[in-house]
């Protein structure tokens, strides 16, 4: 009960191969029918690996459409079951009612067991030639026998459905004893026709177009009126008024014998104005030498409130299928093979509008062979013959080719004609490219293993011994499939994307594994024979010649290649990754089969050291800056201030008043000098140690710089320099006092050291236009030596030793530029520099306003 119909096929196979290979032994011709099996074999242990949910996912929805269904059978008046030749599956509380065996002991029950025996051999011969798709009958009446032993006479109909992964047989059988039993006594004696319809359960009447003849009680009890009342009506004063055009024509039609429907269902009104749905069967008959018509009505209101919310219920479904994953497309044919309905993901899966596919659906078939079996059973599913699923080959909208996996169900009604045939088709192209690529691995293993080659020779050879054969073949297969599950479980389990690619410039992607949408953003189907875009134009436009190079010269070389680029993701993301891959031989196709890995996170490690060792120098160059001017510059002076202090003491009373105002102008400016540095070393250590504290006021910029001026006087005088403020009285910025001073007294220290005697320094402040007016530019100008070209970039850094003697040889820090660079850079502002050799140099900084 359990076995899967595939793998029952399968085993039917092997069994006859296996009867070939004996009697070809004597002839030594069993190579041919060994690899027959082999590949059988093969084809056995695919399936019995293949998991039962791969393709469809049982959905709450559909539970409920099941329990529906349930609902509704229990509501009917018919007995409906499922059931095989050997025993049920299901039956109603009406087959129950009908059998007078409860839904236990059916589960105990053969069904032959409650058919009239004579009946047996010829509904056993229906049945087989039912499954096997020959022409039987499916519906007919049938004598059965029930628990109490009585015989009741059934009208049963049949169709072949998929209950639960079986074949089974859908029976719907009404009671029809009564009837049979009535109709022959109709046979004998219109009296007995009378005393029969009037105990009849079932309203019947003789009626004419203007005139009911005759009526019975179940007639009365139907439409609410008397028999009395009824005699005095008109057929149509009872029809709704919905169907009284239509029912006007019909009895007028019949009597005089025009081709009109004899059955169909019928809207009424009862005397109370209910509204209620009847079956009616009408036929024409001579009554009392009148021309009239016979009708028998069995009331359906339950049954059409049931078709409505069976109709509710595929409205849901059909909710449901629109909702499908995007690689299902579902479909329903009507009986002549037209698509009544196709669901919106035929767009997405193969690109064409829902109209456009099933009008021209054939059209897009490929010369596939597949596509004729594919043909074959779409008609037999037509002709109401369930089938198991196929596969079929199509084209999408770019010519590209998909292989879609159909499972269709005929859908027939109670008397077992079709009414439309339904389906599901799954994209499995991806699957199936990605089954080869594996194939082609296991290949290559079965081609190098030894083990499986020493295997063969043996089964070659030993053939008097054909069961220990069968052994030794099972196990090679059993560790060709292990094989198998370490490889798919080693790519599953790869942190990266596995892809097998041409060796064209487009890099087109035979298959890429899913992991691609999580590092890319981009879906798998996007690259696949450069679907909807090709895999460079997702590398950074300056990685991709030199990617392409490394992998061109390691074909060229015939080695594996390795290889780190830059990628685009879908949210314009830089993405770092690691690609290894290696040329394959498909044929006469050259692939390369590679690995991708995401190594983005590696790269900003990377990135931080680098910016830490950058640091780091800085550090060690602030260090050694720092020890240099305490070891130099700042023990320089300190000891000339002391040897001109010890001359002074041993020698003051043999100097003359001009040799000791020299020896004091030189200490005033070894102190003056010294004291510069210690206050720039100072501010200097505090803003390395983050002890600057920053204080923004507002302030007359013209007065902070009349008093550096005045500090620096002497210095302006001794070199005759003249200074130019031409900073407004009443211009007001905002910024720390210290550091304003701090820059002034640097910067117009500098431009005096380096200024020619009878120089000039210039002194301006303009707004800044790029910054909307709210901050301005001051410059510090002098038309001395400039600076060469290429020191301009370094006076700033403190990597670089750049101290220059000034125009009179005085002695500098170089301590000056750099420190002005920390601080101001530390309010937010910055500072920069133009100069040209020979002609001077001008010194930019800005302030806010």
């Amino acid at each position: 009960m359990n076995q899967n119909p595939t793998m029952n096929n399968l085993f039917i196979k092997l069994s006859q191969y296996r009867k070939e290979l004996e009697k070809s032994i004597q002839a030594k011709e069993y190579s041919n029918i060994l690899n027959k099996t082999d590949n059988l074999l093969d084809e056995i242990s695919m399936h019995e690996n293949k998991e039962p949910g791969d393709i469809f996912n049982i959905n709450k929805e559909f539970i409920d459409s099941e329990e529906k269904f349930r609902a509704l059978s229990d509501l009917s008046s018919a007995g409906i079951c499922i059931l095989t030749i050997e025993n049920y599956f299901y039956v109603n509380k009406a087959w129950c009612e009908l059998t007078e065996y409860s839904e236990e002991e059916s589960q105990t029950l053969r069904p032959l067991d409650i058919i009239d025996p004579q009946m047996h051999d010829l509904v056993k011969k229906r049945h087989k030639a039912r499954f096997r798709g020959e022409d039987a009958p499916t519906r007919y009446k049938m004598k059965i026998i029930t628990k109490s032993g009585k015989e009741k006479w059934v009208d049963i109909s049949f169709t072949i459905i998929d209950y639960e992964g079986y074949f089974a047989t859908l029976a719907i059988m009404h009671d029809i004893t009564e009837r049979k039993k009535a109709l022959e006594k109709l046979k004998n004696s219109e009296e007995k026709f009378r005393k029969l319809t009037e105990l009849s359960p079932t309203a019947i009447c003789i009626q004419t177009t203007d005139s009911f003849l005759w009526v019975n009680p179940a007639w009365s009890e139907l439409t609410g009126y008397s028999q009395r009342e009824l005699s005095t009506m008109r057929p149509l004063d009872i029809i709704h008024p919905d169907m009284r055009e239509i029912s006007r024509k019909k009895p007028d039609a019949r009597l005089n014998k025009e081709d009109v429907i004899t059955r169909y269902n019928l809207k009424v009104l009862t005397k109370n104005n209910k509204v209620k749905w009847v079956d009616i069967a009408v036929s024409v008959i001579e009554f009392e030498g009148k021309t009239a018509s016979l009708a028998v009505c069995s009331e359906i209101t339950k049954q059409i409130e049931a078709q409505d919310a069976l109709k509710q219920s595929e409205q849901k479904y059909r909710g449901l299928i629109e909702n499908l994953r995007q690689e299902y497309i579902f479909y329903r044919l009507n009986p002549n093979g037209d698509f009544e309905y196709v669901s919106p993901s035929v767009t997405n899966i193969l690109g064409f509008e829902q109209e456009d596919f099933s009008k021209n659906y054939s059209e897009y078939f490929t010369t596939n062979p597949i596509n004729y079996t594919a043909r074959e059973k779409r008609e037999l599913g037509l002709q109401g013959i369930q089938q198991l699923p196929y596969e079929l080959e199509i084209f999408d909208i770019q010519k590209n080719k998909h292989i879609l996996e159909i499972s269709e169900a005929p859908i027939v009604d109670s008397l077992g004609n079709i009414l439309y045939l339904e389906g599901i088709a799954h994209d499995i192209t991806s699957r199936k490219k990605a089954e080869e690529i594996i194939q082609d691995q296991l290949e290559e293993i079965k081609i190098n293993n030894e083990e499986i080659k020493s295997i063969n020779e043996e089964l070659h050879t030993v053939n008097d011994d054909l069961e220990t054969r069968f052994k030794e073949i099972d196990i090679l297969n059993k560790e060709l499939s292990f094989s198998k599950t370490k490889y798919e479980t080693l790519v599953k389990n790869i942190p990266g994307i596995v892809f097998r690619r041409k060796t064209d410039r487009e890099w087109t992607m035979e298959y890429v594994s899913n992991e691609i949408e999580v590092l890319t953003g981009y879906k798998a189907s996007d690259f696949i024979v450069n679907n909807t875009r090709s895999f460079t134009s997702l590398i950074h436009k300056d990685d991709i010649e030199r990617v392409y190079k490394v992998i061109t010269d390691s074909i060229c070389k015939k080695q594996s290649y390795s290889v780190e680029y830059r990628l685009v993701n879908s949210q314009e993301e830089i993405i770092w990754v690691y690609e290894r891959g290696q040329l394959f031989k498909k044929g006469k196709k050259k692939l390369l089969n590679g690995v991708i890995l995401d190594i983005t996170d590696k790269k900003k490690v990377e990135e931080k050291l680098i910016t830490s060792e950058k640091e780091l120098r800085k550090l060690n160059a602030q260090k050694d800056k720092f020890f240099s001017l305490l070891a130099h510059d700042l023990r320089s002076p300190i000891g000339n201030f002391l040897q001109i202090s010890e001359l002074l003491k041993l020698n003051y009373e043999a100097l003359t008043a001009k040799q000791a105002n020299d020896f004091f102008d030189h200490l005033y400016a070894l102190s003056d000098r010294t004291f510069k540095l210690l206050e720039n070393l100072l501010m200097w250590s505090r803003s390395q140690l983050g002890r600057l504290e920053i204080e923004p006021v507002s302030f007359h910029l013209k007065k902070v710089l009349d008093d550096v001026i005045y500090l620096l006087e002497e210095n302006l005088k001794s070199k005759k320099v003249k200074l130019e403020n031409n900073i407004a009285d009443e211009l007001i910025v905002t910024a720390d006092l210290n550091v304003v001073q701090t820059l002034f007294r640097n910067l117009i220290g500098n431009a005096i050291k380096f200024s020619f005697e009878e120089g000039k320094i210039t002194v301006n402040c303009k707004e800044d236009e790029n910054a909307q007016k709210e901050q301005f530019i001051i410059s510090v100008e002098d038309n001395g030596v400039g600076i060469p070209p290429e020191r301009v970039d370094k006076i700033f850094n403190i990597d670089e030793d750049y101290s220059t003697l000034g125009t009179k040889r005085e002695k500098g820090t170089g301590l000056g530029l750099i420190l002005c660079k920390e601080i101001i850079e530390k309010t937010g502002e910055s500072i920069w520099v133009k100069s040209k050799e020979g002609e001077g140099s001008c010194f930019y900084f800005t302030l806010k306003r």
